[in-house]
């Protein structure tokens, strides 16, 4: 009985110490991703009571398992122990060295910027409190993420620090690189403002795949097309219009282009083109829009006013018409007294003589005119080439007789010189 007692207790210690002493570890392998298991034939006894662990060893097939490290919990001394299993003992294999596969290129999150400006970053999204660090020209950015602020678009960026920073995303331009352009349209596509209206081209321009238009040309338009927008854009504090062509969708330059005449496509066009006004440029463009009002009403009383005018002119030119009908109907009449007037005069004229005639002896006459003495009666000579010869108005000349030349009359002055006898050119004084 006693041995049989003490057989069992024998046996249930044993069954314990093998329950509570094996244990199986795992280990990853990062480089190909499959595991290795390493078997762990060590049997670890522990200790409650500070105790330390007892050594056991057992024959298995007439072999001596190899003695294992067992180490306390509260730091006991470390002691061998068999294993007590009836399996065949399996050896530890060494883990497997990692694969050597080339390295993946490390893809970034958002996209990537150049910056056109220098400039500062800013701890809110509002761009007001800086905090300290800033950006040259040239330098790239990695844009983690879009965000509007009202109607302007901010880029979130990390800066060195690993904080996250905002920044204006008018003073950069994006990589031209396929991956990043797509990225770029897709996050800035959430800040374009729907549109359907139509404008016509006033120049010739291409269309690009980005807003920017830095990237490839993807085709042209001409002077006169109609282009269908349907999307509007802001980029560097530049209007872009996202347009619907034959050949896909594209950007374009809003400067080359004017919208078509008409209320619904007018309002529509204004719509689009509000949100990135801003409240000053709304009541700009309002006041502009009363000025031309104003402008208009003005210029309608101007017209008005000169029509009047007109009408008043027309009345004060046909009054003044009249008036010089009558001034020519009498000047008509004085002409005809004074003419009649003339005739009488010319009459009596002809009647009276032209010519002093029949006049002897010493007689003065004074020169009504300018007059030449000449040196012959019938006046075909030079005389008139010399100065001397030339008489001055109001020359007194006294002459002998009167002298008869063919159908005329001369004087003949007390020089030897003879003028003319005409009453049109001398006056007789004595």
């Amino acid at each position: 009985m006693k041995l049989r007692r003490y057989g069992i207790v024998t046996a249930a210690v044993l069954a314990a110490l093998t329950l509570g002493s094996g244990v199986t570890s795992y280990a990853a392998n990062a480089a190909d991703g499959s595991n290795a298991k390493t078997a762990n034939t060590a049997k670890q006894v522990p200790a409650t009571d500070g105790n330390n662990a007892k050594q056991a060893s057992e024959s298995s097939n007439g072999k001596n398992s190899e003695p294992k490290n067992v180490s306390d919990n509260k730091g006991s001394d470390v002691k061998q122990a068999n294993n007590t299993s009836n399996a065949p003992q399996t050896a530890s294999k060494p883990a497997d060295k990692p694969a050597t596969t080339p390295a993946k290129p490390e893809v970034k999150p958002g996209f990537t910027v150049v910056a056109t400006h220098n400039g500062f970053m800013y701890s809110d999204v509002n761009l007001t409190s800086k905090d300290g660090s800033s950006y040259k020209v040239g330098d790239q950015l990695q844009v983690l993420k879009v965000y509007k602020s009202g109607n302007r678009l901010r880029y979130a960026i990390k800066s060195q620090s690993g904080v996250e920073e905002f920044v204006s995303a008018y003073f950069s331009t994006p990589v031209n690189d396929s991956h990043n352009m797509s990225v770029y349209n897709a996050l800035r596509s959430r800040a374009e403002v729907k549109a359907n209206f139509i404008v016509r081209a006033t120049r010739a321009g291409a269309e690009h795949a980005n807003g920017d238009l830095s990237g490839d040309v993807n085709g042209l338009f001409y002077k006169g097309d109609l282009l269908q927008v349907i999307g509007v854009n802001r980029v560097n504090n530049k209007f872009r219009y996202f347009v619907q062509t034959p050949r896909g969708q594209y950007y374009i330059s809003a400067y080359s282009t004017k919208p078509v005449a008409g209320q619904a496509n007018m309002v529509a066009y204004r719509a689009a083109r509000k949100p990135f006004l801003g409240k000053k440029a709304a009541k700009k463009v309002a006041k502009k829009r009363v000025a031309k009002k104003h402008v208009r009403k003005v210029a309608k009383k101007r017209v008005v006013k000169k029509h009047a005018k007109k009408v008043a002119k027309k009345r004060v030119v046909k009054k003044h018409a009249k008036k010089i009908a009558k001034k020519r109907v009498v000047k008509k009449h004085v002409r005809k007294v004074a003419k009649k007037r003339v005739a009488k005069k010319h009459v009596a004229k002809r009647r009276a003589p032209k010519y002093y005639v029949g006049l002897n002896g010493r007689h003065e006459v004074v020169a009504k005119k300018a007059l030449i003495q000449h040196a012959t009666k019938s006046f075909k000579d030079r005389s008139g080439k010399y100065k001397k010869n030339n008489l001055k108005r109001g020359k007194r000349l006294v002459f002998n007789r009167v002298v008869r030349a063919g159908k005329t009359y001369r004087l003949h002055l007390t020089n030897g010189k003879y003028v003319t006898a005409s009453k049109a050119f001398v006056r007789l004084v004595k």
